[in-house]
């Protein structure tokens, strides 16, 4: 497997944590990373001195194309930072309207601005984003989250074929469910054997696992692979389980 000695890796959306635990085998690997976030945490940015932040604002085009050209990434990864559960009947207009802002609006503008400076730059490059398995697999209470990451993987596909004559490639991973506390009200000490049950691969999602995948997707060897939506979910996705994956509902039905 390549490393990433000499590449600039820039990690952008609003999961922070995800973009933390990212950070520090990508750096092992050799790159020089950046995450951009408009969120500020100074004692991550004090454990994690290796890794350098900047504040990235991805509310319009206009702030985020400048601001990604000026950082001039060769791997440009998207970590869309919207997560909340809420029956079909019950979901909010303030839900979809975060749902829609969050996951697919300011993703967009992040895959558009990664383009531009990768195109600009003249060595084409890598834009991977993490999406999640839910935008595969119906789940209940799912519905904003995983119709706006649903809405994504298009995007991303229609992005990788104007991209493709300039050597950029454009991929998404669907993460599988992970102890991550991003979705900790999902996965908890309650129903994580039940979940790990309707996985084939009989074990919950890593960081490794993901930053493996990531590398094979920004190395050389898959210069020939975009427009692709993988599950890294240990065939939980195509699997039809037992039902365990159905933890009980946080509402009750009107």
């Amino acid at each position: 497997m390549s490393n990433f000695t000499g590449k600039t890796v820039l990690i952008l959306g609003g999961n922070v944590p995800l973009a933390v635990a990212l950070a520090g085998p990508l750096n092992a690997a050799g790159a020089s990373v950046i995450i951009g976030s408009a969120q500020d945490d100074p004692q991550v940015k004090t454990d994690l001195h290796y890794i350098w932040f900047t504040e990235v604002s991805l509310a319009t085009p206009e702030i985020a194309n400048p601001a990604a050209a000026a950082l001039a990434p060769d791997v440009v990864i998207l970590v869309p930072g919207w997560f909340k559960r809420s029956l079909f009947i019950q979901s909010e207009d303030a839900d979809w309207d975060d749902a829609l802002r969050i996951n697919f609006e300011e993703s967009t503008y992040a895959l558009q601005a990664a383009g531009r400076s990768l195109v600009a730059g003249g060595k084409g490059g890598r834009i991977i984003v993490l999406s999640h398995v839910a935008a595969l697999k119906a789940h209940l209470e799912m519905s904003a989250f995983a119709t706006t990451l649903a809405a994504l993987h298009v995007t991303a596909r229609l992005a990788a074929v104007d991209l493709a004559s300039a050597g950029v490639t454009v991929n998404v991973i669907a993460l599988g469910w992970s102890a991550d506390a991003a979705f900790a009200e999902y996965v908890s000490d309650t129903n994580v054997a039940a979940i790990t049950r309707t996985i084939p691969a009989g074990r919950l999602l890593d960081t490794r696992d993901t930053v493996e995948l990531i590398r094979f997707l920004a190395s050389d060897d898959a210069q020939y692979i975009t427009g692709a939506v993988i599950p890294l979910d240990g065939g939980y996705s195509i699997h039809k389980g037992d039902g365990g994956d159905r933890p009980p509902t946080k509402g009750n039905w009107p």
